[in-house]
């Protein structure tokens, strides 16, 4: 009895230091703590899971795939491997067998909420919005006070412009945990502030109260939108410049990586050279640029057309090519093929796919090379107030985390520069340039000028944009469901002292 319970004291202590080494993204320590350990409990499905955690953290999908079936073989009805299974098999962009491994997981148990939650996230990744929706207010109904189904419909209703019912159940969430930061900053985005507002004043005083760093994080840049809504422009800058601190802080971006990354994709394409293109079928347009410079606009006015389907951004085409640069490969020619397969989730009768991933400006070279169909939109935006403006947001991807600091803004800015130049001289007239303040002062001219390059004809819905529907998920989710309006050219202005250091980089000579 004694030796039983100082096996599982043990174990205790041992997952704890589990949890805490993928908590704090330390994968490779994780991997070699749980190792050994399911070697020695082979029936314990925690160690499976998180050894599967471990490799997904290090993109090693396919040993993570080996692992939770192996503890599979063990137990074939054990639902938390199913679901990581699900969520695995959806990394690597097969979103069918994902659906089919969480329908096991709620036919062996019907009341297992992850893999409902993980279903629903899958149908709004495929813009499946209604169908997501309906599996989440169903579980609802049986589970009103769940705090990740709240917040999960909240998101849900977010991004497809249904603010009041978003901002509805925001707030539920906050009644059943006061503390999370993370719902105070989605419902930040929504919310026009004044300075009566409640939750403006509930944001600042858990701001002064908390010591949480993460915490500290997310409502700094809420509480530096809310300031901005009130035009109180010196306190805004001071909660998003300890925002983008503490987010750098965490994060390990390093400008020197990228920059040998820009140089080999200029060194691939020296010239007008071709790496071994086949004709493809898909007419896709791709619109890329700075985040924050106009793509998500551009993309609700073309999805707004009836030939053309938005599926959004799509991290696809960036995972393939980084992989195999990474790698030191100089074999491309599996690159179109992959991608195709990862755009079947889309069951779409439009003629044209927008893949709207602002990074994507990367890899221009090899979309004119391997989507010979393709269009490219390359959106323009005021070095400034497009560095400004991602400053102060937080992005959930990694790959914008040079973002946290003036120094990496700056830099990345100069490479992202460089690397248009670079394609503008080996593929001139390739693609189409449109400048977002043209496009806020001249729309209709503008727009007529992308459907002309595109060889669509005038379609009124383009107008109206900010009346589809569709699901978006991006720092613009607000802003697109608002007609074109001014207000964001030189924005910067409002910050004009507190900017200058940022100026004087972008200015600098490399």
């Amino acid at each position: 009895m004694i030796l039983v319970r100082t096996v599982e004291i043990n174990l205790k202590k041992e997952t704890s230091i589990i949890i805490n080494l993928l908590n704090s993204q330390r994968f490779e320590e994780a991997i070699n703590k749980i190792t050994p350990l399911i070697k020695k409990f082979p029936d314990q499905p925690f160690f499976y899971n998180t050894l599967s955690i471990g490799y997904n953290g290090i993109k090693n999908y396919q040993k993570s795939l080996d692992i939770l079936n192996e503890g599979l073989r063990k137990d074939s009805k054990e639902i938390t491997l199913l679901n990581n299974l699900g969520l695995t098999y959806q990394k690597i962009g097969n979103e069918d067998l994902a659906e089919k491994k969480f329908d096991q997981a709620i036919q062996i148990n019907p009341k297992f909420l992850d893999a409902y939650i993980n279903l629903a996230n899958i149908k709004k990744n495929q813009n499946k919005n209604n169908e997501a929706i309906k599996i989440l207010v169903k579980c609802l109904n049986s589970n009103p006070n769940n705090f990740i189904l709240n917040f999960t419909l909240a998101n849900n209703y977010q991004s497809i412009g249904k603010f009041t019912e978003a901002k509805k159940l925001y707030k539920k969430c906050l009644e059943l945990n006061p503390q999370s930061s993370m719902v105070d900053k989605s419902l930040s985005m929504i919310v026009d502030y004044n300075n009566d507002e409640d939750h403006f004043k509930s944001m600042q005083k858990k701001l002064s109260e908390t010591s949480d760093k993460v915490s500290q994080m997310y409502l700094n840049f809420a509480v530096g939108k809310a300031f901005e809504d009130v035009k109180n422009y010196k306190d805004a800058f001071k909660s998003f410049q300890k925002g983008n601190e503490l987010k750098n802080e965490m994060s390990s971006y390093n400008i020197d990586n990228e920059t040998k990354i820009f140089n080999k994709i200029k060194s691939i394409f020296n010239d007008r050279k071709i790496l071994n293109s086949k004709e493809g079928d898909k007419k896709i347009i791709f619109v890329v640029g700075m985040p924050r410079s106009g793509t998500s606009l551009v993309e609700q006015i073309l999805s707004s057309h009836i030939k053309i389907y938005g599926a959004g951004e799509l991290s696809f085409l960036s995972d393939i090519i980084e992989k195999k640069i990474n790698l030191e490969e100089q074999n491309y020619n599996d690159l179109q093929s992959e991608y195709i397969d990862c755009l079947k989730r889309f069951k779409y009768e439009e003629e044209y796919l927008v893949d709207k991933t602002p990074l994507n400006f990367k890899w221009i070279g090899f979309i004119l090379n391997f989507f010979p169909n393709s269009k490219i939109i390359h959106c323009k935006r005021s070095s400034v107030d497009v560095c400004w403006s991602n400053y102060k947001n937080l992005f959930s991807s990694e790959k914008l985390n040079y973002s946290y600091s003036f120094s990496n803004l700056a830099n990345y800015y100069k490479l992202y520069e460089d690397l248009m130049l670079h394609w503008g001289k080996i593929y001139k007239n390739k693609f189409h340039e449109i400048d977002y303040e043209k496009l806020v002062k001249n729309k209709e001219e503008e727009i007529k000028n992308i459907l002309n390059y595109l060889d669509l004809d005038w379609d009124e819905n383009c107008l109206n944009f900010h009346k589809n529907k569709r699901s978006v998920s991006t720092a613009s989710l607000a802003q697109v469901r608002k007609p074109i309006y001014n207000s964001s050219v030189e924005k910067w202005k409002n910050y004009n002292l507190e900017l200058t250091s940022l100026i004087k980089m972008l200015n600098q000579n490399t």
